[in-house]
């Protein structure tokens, strides 16, 4: 069996400081409320102390309404216990991956994890013979997280789950489609910029009333109800919060889109937002 360090490429990201200093308040949701079609959807983000994206090689359009593969099951059954979730990710025809609708019991994965505390770990190698491992160390960066993090990529994943809901494939895939376009565009006149943005693909992530639904990581913020026209404006977002040391306390992103951040329980996301 590989070594821990061939296993694993962990690359540091920036941490979160904010969440100890929120100041509580009491207030009702229905303060968080704005008129018709515009309510707020803040507060629906999980809170996974860490999500874990196997790498697919095929997009989540291919997916079945429900995909649980034997390997993703005892892996998922190990990170419930400490607050860690599997999904599934689509990188691009380009990017390593295995087809989930055709695995058997002995195929090595590869996938990437990203902890609340804005940490992105490189899973290079994960079967059924190493589990415990990939599992111990996962933990370990949940529960005692590096506290001198740097960003070095960002990584905007976007729902287009086609067989859980059409929404997310139809509008979802739209979305991706039209933001891997104006990233591409960047890119071409700032390299440096924009050559840590990574655009994935990924299987169901909830409120597919909201689609597009994107995650944007390492930060940990969920969005939705995201329209095309608004991508300029949402990538300049996203580059002013992650180029910030440390992150910022505020949410950052226009709160009509601003479902929740990673990590944090429904009424702490609510508290930010309020104070935002």
């Amino acid at each position: 069996m590989a070594t821990f360090a061939q296993l694993f490429r962990s690359i540091r990201a920036l941490e979160r400081p904010y969440k100890s200093r929120l100041t509580p308040r009491s207030f009702s949701t229905s303060t968080l409320r704005s008129n018709g079609s515009n309510d707020f959807i803040a507060g629906n983000a999980p809170s996974y102390q860490c999500y874990i994206f196997l790498h697919s090689s095929i997009p989540p359009s291919g997916f079945p309404s429900k995909l649980m593969t034997p390997l993703q099951r005892e892996l998922q059954l190990r990170v419930l216990q400490w607050g860690g979730f599997v999904n599934w990710v689509y990188y691009g025809a380009d990017a390593l991956g295995s087809d989930p609708t055709q695995i058997d019991l002995d195929i090595t994965l590869s996938a990437t994890a990203f902890t609340s505390y804005g940490e992105r770990i490189e899973i290079e190698e994960l079967s059924h013979s190493n589990l415990d491992d990939v599992n111990a160390i996962l933990k370990n960066a949940v529960q005692q997280p590096n506290r001198k993090l740097s960003v070095d990529q960002v990584h905007l994943l976007i729902c287009t789950h086609m067989a859980r809901d059409c929404r997310c494939g139809d509008l979802g895939s739209a979305y991706a489609a039209a933001l891997r376009q104006e990233v591409e565009a960047r890119r071409k006149l700032d390299e440096v910029q924009y050559d840590k943005f990574r655009i994935g693909e990924v299987g169901h992530v909830g409120q597919h009333k909201y689609a597009p639904n994107m995650l944007v990581y390492p930060r940990g913020d969920w969005l939705g109800r995201l329209k095309i026209k608004d991508i300029p404006e949402t990538l300049n977002s996203i580059i002013d919060t992650s180029a910030s040391v440390p992150f910022p306390d505020d949410i950052c992103f226009s709160k009509h889109n601003w479902r929740g951040r990673m990590g944090l329980s429904k009424q702490e996301q609510l508290e930010l937002f309020h104070s935002s």
